[in-house]
């Protein structure tokens, strides 16, 4: 006949002793959430795996209930959301009320100009093509050094890729033979956009 313990006999791994009576589950994820609700910037969503998995595949977030709004202009979207986020505040019941993070980082983009490129000969693609190279680089081929592989990349010096002006000053060659710069036929801006961009459908 096995010996049964009582909840102050047990030990943890850690050498603490478990609480003498069983807590219930509101009281514990309670605790949680008011030691964790304090950490500046964390965003507290306590559950068990499995529910937050059949959550997850339910709505596509990790949460009971999900309000999703969708539409093209993001300024638009994140005003609605913090509209929507007053609105359930005040309704009783729900606790960890979440707005899913949208914030803009710095990005470079490129804009051609489709006039002055199709003088040279360019097409706006090829532009395209030859700027994300210059950017984020291709890998062009391999280097194969004994049982080894290395990706060849082909792309610009960070001193050209961390500097606008230096990246409009990139020498192109045209279909015509022509040698222009890159912002004689593009425009390369530093602006600000969406961290992240979500589909469905």
């Amino acid at each position: 006949m096995k010996e049964t313990k009582k909840p102050d006999q047990f030990k943890t791994a850690s050498g603490r002793k478990p609480p003498s009576a069983i807590r219930a589950k509101e009281v514990v994820l309670k605790e949680i959430n008011e030691k964790l609700g304090n950490l500046p910037g964390v965003q507290v969503n306590t559950g068990q795996p499995i529910s937050h998995r059949i959550d997850h595949l339910l709505s596509g977030v990790r949460a009971q209930i999900a309000v999703k709004i969708t539409g093209p202009n993001f300024e638009t979207l994140r005003k609605q959301a913090r509209q929507v986020e007053a609105a359930m505040k005040g309704i009783r019941g729900v606790v960890q009320l979440q707005v899913e993070a949208q914030v803009l980082i710095p990005q470079i983009r490129m804009r051609v100009k489709r006039e002055a490129a199709t003088r040279y000969g360019f097409k706006a693609g090829e532009l395209i093509d030859t700027f994300e190279t210059a950017f984020n680089g291709r890998v062009v081929s391999q280097v194969i050094d004994g049982q080894k592989i290395f990706d060849l990349t082909l792309w610009t010096p960070d001193a050209v890729r961390e500097n606008i002006e230096k990246l409009g000053e990139l020498r192109l060659v045209s279909p015509s033979g022509a040698v222009v710069l890159l912002s004689d036929v593009a425009d390369v801006v530093d602006t600000p956009g969406p961290n992240q961009i979500n589909r469905e459908n």
